[in-house]
């Protein structure tokens, strides 16, 4: 005798328990398959030409810089609010210059 058996002869409660839930795990699956049946069946009708393509993505180009302006100190081009990478380069080596200078000394 298999367990399945000798436990609905032993509980049949439990028996009618697993039954209501299977129906209701059945149930529940085919609501579901419902809903997500015109997702699960979408698909374009044909490929996305080159073209098209293109013209969607076309306002996803880069924006223009309004914020570019002159270093007043060199002149080169550096955004506003941002040191000059220039003069920074040239704060640098005088600083390990310096360094080095005062550590022959």
């Amino acid at each position: 005798m298999t367990t399945a058996r000798l436990s609905s002869i032993l509980f049949p409660q439990y028996n009618t328990l697993w039954r209501e839930a299977q129906q209701k795990v059945i149930s529940w699956r085919l609501g579901l398959a419902e809903v997500l049946e015109p997702f699960l069946w979408a698909a374009p009708k044909k490929k996305t030409s080159h073209s098209k393509k293109r013209m969607r993505s076309a306002n996803k180009g880069l924006k223009d810089k309004t914020n570019i302006v002159n270093c007043p100190s060199c002149g080169h081009r550096r955004l506003t609010h941002h040191l000059c990478i220039y003069c920074y380069k040239d704060y640098l080596y005088k600083r390990k210059m310096q360094r080095r200078n005062d550590l022959g000394q």
